[in-house]
């Protein structure tokens, strides 16, 4: 029985291991054609600079596009002191090292941020967060921010950003967006040209790739208007499309 028990434990090891393994080296690609949520995990939950609860009717996907929306709540009764709805992604599958992309078309308001990142798995207690950026902010459509996050310990947060002048209206258009992530640096591509490269606090967990669309809480962050613009009701909804999602390993890109 000891040998069955063991040969068991070994067995379920491997298992893990192997998964382990295929999340960080097999590819994935989404083109929308529905809303799967085999591969993704709805967002619900939301966080203090958000000025959203972050609700799944706000996500939908349509003609091959995913469409995430940001508007003003439309119910007399709010529980949460949250005034607008957004929406957000997450994969279910975790990835290291790579090239992840995604095919975009912004239609976004001032105070407002669309996103594509990268997040490990961590809980609000836990301080071990680690997360690479793309953000598009609200005041001005032409502005992308390249960001990395990481804490050191607990409380003590590193974070390097950088605002890059894409040259064009990111709402005119769909155009392609990559963060190419090796155990060195992170580099930032726009249309497959590298715009912006980065060697400090590169990330060393798996990640998840996210998506998502939320607006800024002025009250619990001053400076946002600052970032992204000053929300106003009257010009919402706001929302951004997705055409697709990908990821490829270092070794097939």
């Amino acid at each position: 029985m000891k040998i069955y028990a063991f040969t068991g434990a070994v067995l379920l090891a491997i298992l893990i291991y192997c998964t382990l393994i295929l999340s960080d080296t097999s590819t994935f690609l989404d083109d929308f054609t529905s809303l799967d949520e085999n591969l993704w995990d709805i967002q619900i939950h939301s966080f203090d600079i958000n000025a959203c609860d972050m609700k799944k009717e706000m996500v939908q996907a349509s003609n091959s596009k995913l469409k995430i929306t940001v508007d003003r709540k439309h119910t007399p009764v709010n529980l949460t002191g949250k005034n607008f709805l957004g929406g957000g992604l997450g994969t279910k599958q975790y990835f290291k090292y790579g090239r992840f992309s995604v095919r975009l078309k912004n239609s976004i308001q001032p105070g407002t941020v669309s996103s594509f990142f990268l997040i490990n798995r961590w809980k609000k207690e836990d301080w071990k967060h680690q997360e690479i950026d793309i953000e598009f902010l609200g005041k001005n459509p032409s502005l992308v921010q390249f960001t990395i996050h990481h804490y050191t310990a607990p409380g003590k947060k590193e974070e390097y950003a950088h605002v890059h002048d894409l040259g064009f209206d990111s709402t005119e258009d769909f155009h392609e967006y990559s963060i190419e992530w090796r155990p060195e640096e992170i580099s930032w591509w726009v249309d497959r040209q590298k715009v912006y490269t980065e060697t400090r606090m590169v990330p060393r967990d798996s990640l998840q790739i996210r998506v998502n669309h939320w607006a800024i809480d002025t009250l619990a962050a001053p400076w946002g208007t600052t970032w992204l613009g000053r929300l106003r009701s009257e010009h919402l909804p706001s929302h951004v499309e997705y055409e697709w999602v990908r990821y490829k390993p270092l070794s097939s890109k």
